[in-house]
């Protein structure tokens, strides 16, 4: 008799697939942004539902990391960026933002809402992850951010999941009609 192996995905990585299991399915995205995208894992997943990725972080270190871990992926751009001092041109039809809301001040946030709604076609989405644990250090908590993206006129809430650890968000525009 053969043994089998199960292999269980960790927090993280059970955060990623909970997080991206919020999208309809079979939906694939023209351009999404990925601003936070620390070592590449998520934008890895996102880039096979993508047909291009936009992926920064503040870290270079981070950014060599995640250049690494999709090199052989086309379509993925990976370079150092930070949210809201820069965005980059163009429109997107997914926005996704994860666990980098509470290292912003309220009105860096306010401005990345506004960025973000400002770069989001009519259809677009934006995603939302963030730990529901205090943050020391920083004025803002995950459910302080989701809350600012989630009370916005210019989005409507269409699912989320609220784990023991994190809450996952997924918004479109209203009147863009079902994502």
């Amino acid at each position: 008799m053969r043994k089998r192996t199960l292999h269980l995905p960790d927090g993280e990585a059970d955060k990623r697939r909970t997080t991206l299991g919020l999208l309809p399915t079979g939906r694939r995205y023209r351009r999404a942004f990925e601003p936070g995208c620390s070592l590449g894992l998520m934008t890895r997943l996102l880039a096979e539902r993508c047909d291009e990725v936009v992926a920064w972080d503040v870290s270079e270190t981070a950014v060599s990391r995640a250049r690494e871990r999709c090199r052989d992926l086309t379509g993925v751009e990976v370079c150092r960026g930070a949210v809201p001092a820069s965005w980059p041109d163009g429109r997107f039809d997914l926005v996704v933002l994860s666990e980098i809301g509470y290292f912003l001040q309220e009105e860096e946030l306010a401005r990345t809402l506004r960025l973000t709604v400002d770069a989001l076609v009519e259809d677009g989405i934006v995603l939302l992850c963030h730990w529901r644990h205090p943050v020391d250090g920083w004025a803002l908590d995950g459910e302080d951010v989701n809350a600012v993206f989630a009370s916005s006129p210019s989005l409507r809430v269409e699912g989320t999941h609220e784990a023991d650890d994190f809450v996952a968000i997924m918004l479109s525009r209203p009147g863009a009609g079902a994502p």
